[in-house]
């Protein structure tokens, strides 16, 4: 009889085995208790407005906590998604985890779920600290194991917005040491909200766009040190003339317009000059050790140069911006942009397009897509690029709940929830 079972263990194992992916057992970290509450954002079809999330998460920073260390336990496998495992070849182009803003099932809170790249298995899920009822946002640094999350608190009496070091161990061998959350002393002034934010690539440093509204007053581009709590910020002129524009996570899912060069020294942002039909979008570098507190003296812009044959032929300065990211290596500008101006039905296209740091000059057309509405648009997200952005990673951009990566023209879909709000690699 137990030579039998060995055998049959033996075999199913066999049978089984190629769908065991490389990484540690699943995890689940234990949730902590919090009232039943009706689910507030009912999918990805119907986010808040931006509006609307920011109303909910632009208040005040919250008083510091003390560091948690959130308990895991063993969890079963969730079911395996429709998308076969990513080529080993592509595999070792990504980082092999990330962090992803995904619901457990519709209607249910957003929380933070790490995954496995290849396979899309589940390695551990954070739920979201009381008294927060939701993360919104999610940056990684470069070495694929930290992360700062953002929480707030869609129901009950508002509270300041949060945020929380994650940093994922799949290699530890308690269940504890796996995942580990922490409060961060991150304090935004009264009346402010993140609508944007990034990680630097070596986990010291968060930068954040805020934006002021009570009283209305010009955004800022903040870096925090997240080991002393200090704080450096840079203002625009006011949204009448000169508006530093955000948004990287869920808080505005539409757009991907912060973000660092490797060497952490330099930070990508968008301006939007002028306002209505006569605004114009412009992608700056911002120098992250000047001394001074003026976003524009502190920074230079990138002049996107008109191609032949793209945006219908205008400068991208006058076209619709969705993403727009500056590459690992400083080298080239990845931009996610549509003329609306010049077609209106059928819509234009939207285009990926990636353009020179330096000279403005169009390098590659990375990929192309049709709208059937502008609402479309509001999916896209840059997720990763290759230090040369040559190779990206973007979800929406062939379907709301697909991602993939494009290179060469060339779509290859990886392992996806379809109820990813955002993610971070």
């Amino acid at each position: 009889m137990t030579q039998q079972l060995e055998d049959r263990l033996r075999a199913a194992f066999r049978e089984r085995a190629g769908q065991i992916p490389p990484v540690a057992p699943p995890l689940e970290l234990t949730p902590p208790r919090r009232a039943a509450r009706p689910g507030l954002i009912g999918g990805l079809g119907s986010w808040l407005t931006p509006g609307q999330r920011r109303l909910a998460a632009g208040l005040a920073a919250a008083a510091a906590v003390a560091a948690i260390a959130v308990g895991t336990v063993v969890a079963p496998n969730p079911p395996a998604p429709p998308v076969q495992p990513v080529q080993p070849r592509l595999a070792k182009t990504l980082p092999p985890y990330y962090v992803a803003i995904s619901q457990a099932k519709a209607n249910s809170g957003w929380v933070a779920v790490v995954r496995a790249t290849r396979t899309g298995a589940v390695i551990a899920r954070i739920p979201v600290p009381r008294p927060y009822t939701d993360f919104t946002g999610v940056t990684a640094a470069g070495d694929d194991r930290t992360f700062v999350l953002q929480a707030v608190s869609f129901a009950g009496p508002p509270v300041p917005e949060k945020f929380f070091l994650l940093r994922i161990d799949p290699g530890a061998r308690s269940t504890a040491g796996r995942a580990r959350l922490t409060p961060l002393d991150v304090r935004l002034a009264p009346g402010a909200a993140t609508v944007g934010m990034a990680l630097s690539p070596d986990g010291t440093s968060l930068a954040a766009v805020a934006l002021y509204s009570r009283p209305f007053t010009a955004n800022r581009i903040i870096i925090y040190n997240l080991s002393t709590g200090a704080s450096h910020s840079w203002q625009d002129s006011g949204c009448a003339d000169n508006c530093v524009l955000g948004g990287t996570g869920a808080q505005s899912p539409e757009v991907n317009t912060i973000s660092w060069t490797a060497d952490g020294r330099q930070l990508g942002f968008v301006l939007q000059t002028g306002i209505g039909a006569a605004g114009q979008s412009q992608f700056r570098v911002l120098n992250v050790s000047a001394p001074g507190d003026d976003v524009l003296a502190d920074s230079q812009p990138v002049t996107l140069r008109a191609a032949p044959g793209v945006l219908q032929g205008v400068a991208p300065a006058g076209a619709s911006w969705g993403i727009a990211v500056i590459t690992p290596d400083g080298s080239s500008i990845v931009l996610g942009a549509t003329n609306f101006r010049k077609v209106t039905q059928p819509l234009a296209p939207e285009a990926l397009l990636r353009y020179s740091a330096r000279t403005g000059a169009l390098r590659t057309v990375l990929g192309t897509r049709s709208l059937q509405s502008k609402k479309e648009r509001h999916a896209d997200q840059v997720l990763w690029t290759s230090p040369d952005g040559s190779t990206i990673l973007v979800s929406g951009f062939r379907g709301i709940h697909r991602a993939g990566l494009l290179h060469d023209g060339h779509y290859t879909p990886i392992p996806w929830s379809p109820l990813t709000l955002a993610a971070a690699w």
